[in-house]
């Protein structure tokens, strides 16, 4: 009885070692006690659990362990990752305190809880991550080349260092590819639609939503066509699920970006979608001042020629600097300091009594996140010259009640595709695009200014005036896709349920259906559409990560 009770205590001791190293962790990063303390006495729970199961399951706690471990190697959600690693290596200490004694736990943890600190300290430490990549081909000269994206930012809510580059520069009426990040920074890095690069969702399997990043296939990207002819390439990215395993990181040598630098994350709390104190984890690593400090000490170190590409993720949901003060709509909604509820939870789902002045406060908040990320890119404007070629854009924009819904990837309303577009430098004419713009344009453009060939997509000094512009893949909801041939815009759900056809020019407010009192303009865009898809073709997908889990967009 005694041996059993030794055993017992060593198990739950360990587990809540354990909790306790990421309490200790959490607390020197600034988390609330209460929510350390739980963390504690959740694995503290854990170790009880796995006590009872491993006196009974030695003929299955070796093969579960094992199973374990190679769900590992498969699983993508790095959330459920973390859960299946402790619990595999919990079920490995249950099984090695039977033929080691109670002593290991207590020497495992002197081990750990240094070795977690230094780890730590060592990751701080240690400059943006480096792919190891073999050494670019030298090039005596080429101009430097800055692309400056902003997450959510509608066309409308541009601010003065983007007006002051377009003014300068080239710049119009531009569309995203699609109504979320995913797609839409695929096509600007790779000139293709999403039917193209592959970076889209699919119909949902098993309740799941089921994504692929982009496709290996795919190439090369902007990135790699750039480095290959000799370009130092880095790339400073806010938005966390913009990753490497996407296929975000290929290209470049340096990538700095939520995963690689930030705030650490917690074995228990991530499959939740928080980190250690708690926030979401589209908070983590939000800082656009910070991100762009390191932009710039990288900028600075680098010879010409360099592409920086900086993804900042602004007025993108939640609004952290929005006021909360007593008195305001917004403060009495949702309380003092609770920011982060100003999220789907309160705008999609309806949770909030809306009135004239929550949605005006909304739009300042919405505004003043835009304000911030275009005062940070500003910096990066100045430190780079005249001499620079400086692409400033979006990934998709925003809705703000105007079709009475909120945020993107639902619809293809013009308030969401419609983005912000803005190139100057040599070689750039200071000029209205000819046509209706894409995302995909601005990779061949960059190819070209730059004397390297590759790339499709049609180069924004040059657009027709009878462009046609594919528009796909939407996150959630029926799955919608569309087409812009100026001054037409027609959109449709694939079942063809809902189809809508509207005259950019005289209703840029997308007010007035005319599928039914225009049929032939209905029946050439429709065929255009069938023609497009059917070319571009479809492509197979992968499993959703938690970062889309985290910022609100799938259930």
């Amino acid at each position: 009885m005694g041996d059993r009770l030794v055993r017992v205590g060593s198990v739950v001791t360990a587990c809540a070692l354990v909790g306790l190293i990421e309490a200790a962790v959490g607390l020197a990063r600034g988390a609330p006690l209460p929510a350390s303390l739980a963390l504690v006495l959740t694995w503290a729970g854990i170790g009880a659990l796995l006590t009872g199961l491993g006196a009974r399951a030695q003929s299955w706690a070796v093969p579960l362990a094992v199973l374990l471990g190679t769900a590992l190697l498969v699983v993508e959600a790095r959330g459920l990752a973390l859960v299946l690693a402790s619990l595999g290596a919990l079920t490995i200490l249950v099984v090695s305190l039977r033929a080691l004694g109670p002593r290991l736990p207590w020497l495992g943890a002197v081990v750990a809880i240094p070795a977690a600190f230094a780890s730590l300290a060592a990751r701080d430490a240690l400059p943006p991550f480096a792919v190891a990549r073999p050494p670019a081909p030298a090039r005596a000269a080429g101009p430097t080349i800055l692309l400056l994206t902003v997450d959510t930012l509608r066309a409308d809510a541009a601010g003065p260092t983007f007006q002051a580059l377009a003014r300068r520069g080239l710049s119009g009426p531009a569309w995203s590819t699609a109504p979320w990040t995913l797609p839409a920074l695929a096509s600007l890095h790779t000139g293709r639609t999403p039917y193209e690069h592959g970076a889209l969702v699919r119909a949902p399997l098993a309740g799941q939503t089921r994504i692929a990043g982009l496709a290996s296939t795919v190439g090369p990207t902007l990135a790699e066509a750039l480095r290959a002819a000799g370009w130092r390439t880095g790339a400073f990215v806010e938005n966390p699920q913009v990753t490497r395993a996407r296929g975000f990181g290929r290209g470049f040598s340096v990538w700095d970006s939520p995963d690689d630098r930030d705030a650490p994350r917690s074995m228990l709390l991530d499959p939740f979608g928080v980190d250690l104190a708690g926030e979401p984890l589209v908070v983590r690593g939000r800082d656009p001042s910070a991100r762009v400090d390191r932009a710039l000490a990288w900028l600075a170190e680098q010879a010409v020629p360099t592409f920086l590409w900086v993804h900042l993720l602004g007025p993108h949901l939640p609004y952290l600097n929005a006021d909360l003060g007593p008195g305001t709509a917004l403060g009495d909604a949702l309380g003092p300091g609770q920011a982060t509820r100003l999220n789907l939870d309160f705008l999609r789902r309806g949770s909030l009594r809306w009135t004239p002045a929550l949605r005006a406060e909304v739009r300042t908040a919405y505004a003043n996140e835009a304000a911030r990320s275009d005062a940070a890119l500003a910096r990066l404007v100045a430190a780079a010259g005249p001499d620079a070629v400086i692409v400033y854009a979006a990934d998709h924009g925003e809705e703000l009640g105007e079709h009475g819904g909120w945020e993107h990837g639902h619809a293809l309303w013009e308030e969401v595709v419609r983005v912000p577009l803005a190139m100057a430098g040599p070689g750039v004419p200071a000029a209205t695009f000819g046509g209706p713009a894409s995302l995909v344009d601005v990779a061949p453009t960059l190819l070209a200014l730059a004397g390297v060939s590759g790339g499709s997509g049609i180069d924004l000094r040059a657009i027709p005036a009878d462009r046609t512009l594919v528009l796909a893949d939407t996150l959630y909801l029926e799955e919608r896709e569309g087409l812009v041939r100026w001054p037409w815009k027609l959109t449709r759900t694939l079942s063809g349920d809902d189809v809508r056809l509207v005259d950019l020019d005289a209703d840029p407010g997308e007010l007035v259906n005319r599928s039914s009192t225009d049929p032939d303009a209905l029946t050439t865009l429709s065929g255009a559409l069938d023609a497009e898809r059917a070319r571009l073709g479809d492509t197979p997908t992968g499993t959703i990560g938690e970062e889309l889990r985290a910022l609100g967009y799938v259930e």
